[in-house]
């Protein structure tokens, strides 16, 4: 048995058979008739859908069409479907007289013709393994449709499951029932699959070949919306990684590049740096299988820093991922920590993916423009040296954290690191022990404000003013270029160390 709604859904009269009234249309239906005559309707057996003709139907009009109602209603009969073209307009007396009777008044398109219509509904009717072909036919038909048109996955499964008028779900089977499930691999991950109830008998084996179907037009869904949500990704990510690795008075192109690409390249940004430390490992003697579990970590890790919302860009190539938080409007250095955060969230949503990878991370700070760019990039590899001093795995680390702090510390009691420090600052020393102190302080500030003299002024409570004299005195006399991150690092480490 189907209930009369059930029955509109079927393949092959979805569309073609609606309502004319809202009547009855939870009611059961167990057998279908077909009616010619509209003086036969006592043979008519209950609870049964009554197709009348199409050349009855033209006469079940006014009066003729409320007898009908009445004789259907004293037979228990559960729908009557009228084959009409245009709508037909039902007086008040129709209408009142179903609703007594409880009984659907359903309409058949004329191009649906008789034998097709009743045929289906006796095939649903009817069940078994009949009704399940003609309902997998029609979600073959969908599944290519959906390929052709390019459809989503969450769509592409609603429609079948309306097709196959059964449950049918995105994601692994749940427990306690009998279920069929079929994964979908994208790439080699099983991260997702098809499901739908079975029975344990012999229809099950078309419901696993519909399955195995579905899943396999799913993963070419995926894959292209991949592709296609990756090819302005990576055209980004290989312009940034050439930015970051490119001498800055040679990157001036690559800036133009990137504000076309819609990158905010000369906004405020923080780098974070994830290195996978044991593809191999993972995937011994098996190169094509390491790049793909990088692929999927790099997928991974741009889809989860995405959700934590703002505007993310990747760069970074084999083994290192860089991910680029990048704001409009100038920010404070306090958005490093939100950054953090997101870092961590990303982490453990890619090993949540890949278990037993292994990562490092590093959190830059915030600067602004090209050159805060490298600054950051510079920064956050500076902070996976001191995660990789301090043994921390899995974890972002932030420069300028107390685990730099400590890095910074041991290689300070380098012979080579105090020789290093001191031919830097060499110039400055030379002013003299008082002087020294006070331009190593200015600079110190000038860099921890991401070379912003109002910042650096406002952190040493000095006038604007003096602050940018004594800022363009210490750059003259170090011989330095403060657009080039590296010596801007080097520079900011120095003094940090000088410090401590």
């Amino acid at each position: 048995m189907a209930t009369v709604a059930e029955l509109l859904t079927v393949p092959g009269l979805a569309g073609l058979v609606e309502p004319l009234t809202a009547v009855a249309l939870d009611r059961r239906v167990e057998s279908v008739t077909v009616l010619e005559d509209l003086h036969a309707l006592s043979t008519s057996p209950p609870d049964s859908l009554v197709v009348v003709t199409e050349t009855a139907s033209r006469d079940a009009v006014g009066y003729r069409l409320d007898m009908l109602l009445r004789q259907a209603s004293s037979r228990d009969v559960a729908a009557l479907a009228l084959v009409r073209e245009p709508l037909p307009r039902l007086n008040r007396t129709a209408v009142e007289l179903a609703q007594r009777g409880n009984l659907a008044l359903l309409r058949l398109a004329p191009g649906l013709g008789l034998a097709r219509a009743v045929i289906a509904i006796h095939r649903e009717l009817s069940g078994g393994i009949g009704r399940l072909l003609a309902r997998a036919q029609a979600c073959l038909a969908l599944v290519d449709e959906a390929e052709r048109l390019q459809l989503s996955l969450p769509a592409l499964v609603e429609r079948v499951e309306e097709a196959l008028g059964a449950e049918v779900r995105l994601g692994p089977p749940p427990s306690g029932r009998r279920w069929l499930s079929t994964p979908i691999l994208v790439d080699g991950d099983p991260g997702l699959a098809v499901s739908t109830p079975g029975d344990g008998t012999d229809a099950d084996t078309i419901r696993r070949l519909l399955l195995h179907r579905l899943a396999a037009a799913a993963e070419r869904l995926e894959r292209a919306r991949q592709r296609a949500a990756e090819v302005p990704v990576q055209t980004r990510a290989e312009l940034l990684t050439e930015l970051l690795v490119r001498e800055p008075q040679a990157s001036r192109d690559l800036v133009r590049r990137a504000r076309q690409l819609g990158i905010p390249i000369d906004g405020w940004h923080v780098v974070v740096r994830l290195e996978l430390e044991n593809l191999a490992e993972l995937r011994p003697n098996d190169e094509v299988g390491a790049f793909n579990l990088a692929q999927l970590a790099t997928r991974v890790a741009m889809e989860s820093a995405r959700s934590t919302g703002g505007t993310w860009n990747r760069a970074g190539t084999g083994s290192t991922i860089l991910l680029v938080r990048s704001w409009q409007t100038e920010v404070g250095p306090e958005l490093q920590a939100e950054v953090a955060a997101a870092a961590d969230l990303v982490i453990g949503r890619i090993r949540a993916r890949i278990p037993r990878l292994a990562l490092r991370c590093g959190v830059g700070g915030v600067h602004v423009g090209s050159t805060g760019l490298r600054t950051s990039a510079m920064e956050a590899r500076a902070a996976i040296a001191a995660a990789l001093t301090t043994g921390r795995q899995n974890a972002a680390v932030r420069f300028d954290s107390t685990g730099l702090r400590r890095v910074l510390l041991q290689w300070y009691a380098l012979d080579d690191a105090r020789d290093s420090v001191a031919r830097l600052l060499e110039p400055l020393d030379r002013l003299g022990e008082r002087r020294s102190r006070e331009a190593i302080r200015t600079l110190r500030a000038y860099l921890d404000a991401h070379l912003s003299i109002s910042r650096a002024a406002e952190m040493l409570g000095l006038h604007r003013n003096t602050v940018a004299y004594r800022v363009q005195r210490i750059l003259e006399l170090l011989g330095v270029d403060p657009q080039d991150p590296e010596q801007c690092l080097m520079l900011q480490l120095a003094c940090r160390a000088r410090q401590l």
